[in-house]
């Protein structure tokens, strides 16, 4: 269903470096997927990399009517940032921890956006569930890139003169693999991910962004 949305509504999808995925069975522990976060389409884009994985989602996507139900079936990690603990903490973190470890150690791949929200003109700094959840279990990263032409949500194909592959392509860069051995400085490990995912995506100017 997402390699039909998102050729039907925005257009195609180019996976560069594709063989720097690791196997389609990649072992205990597995390896946890990151990328940058810019728009809606981006989840449905990731699917063109063809890996199974889990998601980390909003718990108000169970109520998004299809998807959601896809998502409760296939046992993702649910986040609600309202649900707060005597503490004052975010009850649902140690769940993220949990079921993300327990993902990984039976060999199925985590996939985080760790900017945590969507912001197309603004490089936000990556938030820790990521790098903890590498951290505890010695996974290796992998780094996507994700790149969205920005006429992307003008296009309604099929209702449009233009021939779909006259679209500039939705482009997506797998980088190499950071391997993790757990004693890694979080910071630096951080700026690592962030500088790789980066190095990649043309810086877009915030005026430019609202004007999309």
């Amino acid at each position: 269903m997402a390699y039909v949305c998102i050729a039907w509504f925005v257009g195609p999808v180019v996976v560069k470096n594709a063989d720097k995925l690791p196997p389609l069975n990649p072992g205990a522990p597995a390896p946890i997927y990151i990328c940058n976060h810019a728009s809606q389409i981006d989840v449905a884009a990731v699917y063109n990399i063809n890996r199974r994985f889990k998601w980390i989602a909003k718990a108000s996507v169970r109520l998004l009517p299809g998807v959601g139900q896809i998502m409760m079936l296939g046992k993702h990690v649910w986040i609600d940032r309202r649900r707060k603990t005597p503490e004052g903490k975010t009850g649902s973190i140690s769940t993220l921890y949990e079921k993300s470890n327990q993902a990984i150690q039976s060999g199925c791949p985590m996939f985080f956006f760790p900017q945590g929200t969507r912001r197309m003109a603004e490089r936000l700094k990556f938030k820790d569930g990521a790098l903890n959840v590498a951290l505890q279990n010695k996974s290796s990263l992998i780094p996507l890139s994700i790149e969205i032409p920005l006429d992307a949500w003008n296009r309604v194909y099929p209702f449009t003169t233009r021939k779909f592959h006259s679209f500039d392509p939705v482009l997506i860069t797998v980088h190499d693999a950071i391997q993790v051995k757990g004693n890694e400085d979080k910071d630096e490990l951080r700026k690592l991910c962030s500088d790789t995912i980066y190095s990649v995506l043309p810086k877009i100017q915030a005026e430019n962004a609202k004007d999309k």
